[in-house]
């Protein structure tokens, strides 16, 4: 008996099996689509519509998204819920401005003719010395007379003093009649050296808090950053009279103001903000009735510790280094690389304005780790005062004997010779010296924690503009 092909049996075998799965395939096709509603009647929008910001901003809109049917617990079959995005936030309203009055200019002080005058000075308590930057618990403000050329007179006289109080730095007026006091938070009073009388800087009304950033030449105003219980926080210029305020310019909810001067002739006031994270600082002018603001310069960096020059036609402040800036906004330059003003430190000019006194808060790169914690909690430690000259940007150490320990610096009336703080007895006194580094005395020997000199001449000699 002949026997059968054993290949030709098996292509009819494999035929027929892919004949039976292509058959199942068709079948399987026809119940889905039996069971899938109507895409056409059934069809739903599903475009969203963009969201717009207030002003020039214009959210995207998403892409358009395929609609999913599902079926819901009661066996009917329906759309899948559309996302709804959540609402754009609205920019911030345009800043406000409230216009003061016409502001009369100050005539331009310039240097005295000798170094007669006061030096006031704080003698200060702190409750616990390794406190990280820890404010004060008392003060006691003096002042001592200098003769023409630079002797004490006399014993120096205690004005005032303050006791269970929190203080972090006091500001004397340009003509010495007025002094503020700021707390840790802002808070601020104000000593009349006339009659004694300390009162708060905004009497019956709540304080602002926020930054202090200098006094106007008229010994009666100060420029400060408002941040509290006012509507119109911001850049203000506040008579400390009576504790009213011109709103230079209304703050943004970010950046903050982080710097600010009046002009020697009051009429100008330059600011800066910005400088946070990738924000650029920023610095500005306007005046002092709050308009005509135009922008001076931008920095990737941040601007503060602005001072202006006693003559009004520079500007100094703290960017890239120790900065200066023409008072139009031309020629931005570094001076120094040495300042960076990380503990607080001021650029203080000379009487002239040809030579920037600072106290570097810079500390030696090898110092052990709690040598470098100790300078960051001790406003003395590893600092020391230089001079700058401005046009040449030549600097020098105002004491040549490589010491530390010294800060505050105050120039006297003439520009001859200049009052700081320093360690070199073992506390904090009030020390003088030439300008060129020469004669150096101590002037005050308290045994106790002595800071902030500031010299005013009785009389200032003016000269209109």
């Amino acid at each position: 008996m002949p026997r059968k092909n054993p290949s030709s049996s098996l292509r009819i075998w494999m035929s027929l099996f892919g004949i039976g799965i292509l058959a199942a395939l068709f079948l399987g096709l026809v119940f889905v689509r039996q069971m899938l509603p109507d895409s056409e009647s059934n069809a739903q929008p599903s475009a969203l519509s963009p969201s717009t910001l207030q002003g020039q901003l214009v959210a995207s809109t998403p892409p358009a998204v395929a609609e999913v049917q599902v079926q819901g617990p009661d066996g009917q079959w329906g759309p899948l819920a559309t996302w709804t995005p959540f609402p754009t936030p609205p920019l911030p309203p345009t800043p406000t401005l409230i216009p003061g009055p016409t502001a009369t200019p100050m005539p331009i002080a310039k240097p005295a003719t000798d170094a007669s005058g006061s030096i006031f000075y704080a003698v200060l308590g702190r409750p616990d010395p390794s406190a990280y930057f820890d404010s004060y618990n008392s003060l006691a403000l003096y002042h001592a007379q200098m003769d023409e050329h630079g002797i004490v007179k006399g014993k120096p006289e205690r004005l005032f003093e303050v006791v269970e109080t929190e203080i972090d730095e006091i500001y004397p007026s340009p003509d010495g009649s007025r002094i503020v006091l700021v707390g840790p938070w802002g808070g601020r009073h104000v000593f009349y050296t006339d009659s004694g009388k300390v009162e708060p800087m905004f009497r019956n009304a709540l304080d602002p808090m926020g930054l202090f950033f200098g006094w106007h030449p008229n010994s009666r105003q100060v420029l400060i950053r408002a941040e509290d219980n006012y509507t119109d926080v911001g850049l203000w210029l506040v008579d400390v009279d009576d504790g009213s305020h011109i709103t230079l310019l209304a703050d943004f909810p970010s950046p903050k103001f982080q710097g600010g001067a009046v002009s020697a002739d009051g009429q100008k006031v330059v600011y800066s903000f910005g400088g946070e994270f990738t924000t650029p600082a920023e610095l500005w002018m306007t005046d002092t009735k709050g308009s005509d603001h135009r922008p001076l310069s931008s920095f990737g960096g941040s601007f503060y510790a602005i001072t202006w020059s006693p003559d009004g036609e520079k500007i100094a402040f703290v960017g890239d280094g120790l900065m200066i800036i023409n008072a139009d906004g031309s020629n931005p330059r570094t001076i120094s690389e040495r300042f960076g003003g990380e503990r607080g430190f001021m650029p203080v000019w000379s009487p002239d304005s040809k030579t920037i006194a600072f106290t570097t808060g810079s500390t030696p790169e090898d110092i052990a780790k709690e040598e470098l914690n100790k300078a960051y909690r001790d406003p003395f430690a590893y600092s020391v005062i230089y001079l700058v000259d401005v046009e040449t940007g030549e600097e020098r150490p105002l004491l040549s004997d490589g010491s530390t320990g010294h800060i505050d610096p105050a120039w006297s009336p003439d520009g001859t010779q200049i009052a700081f703080a320093s360690m070199r007895s073992g506390n904090s006194e009030i020390w003088l010296v030439n300008a060129d580094g020469t004669n150096l005395r101590q002037i005050t020997d308290t045994g106790e924690q002595v800071r902030f000199p500031y010299w005013v001449a009785p009389k200032p000699q003016q000269v209109q503009p």
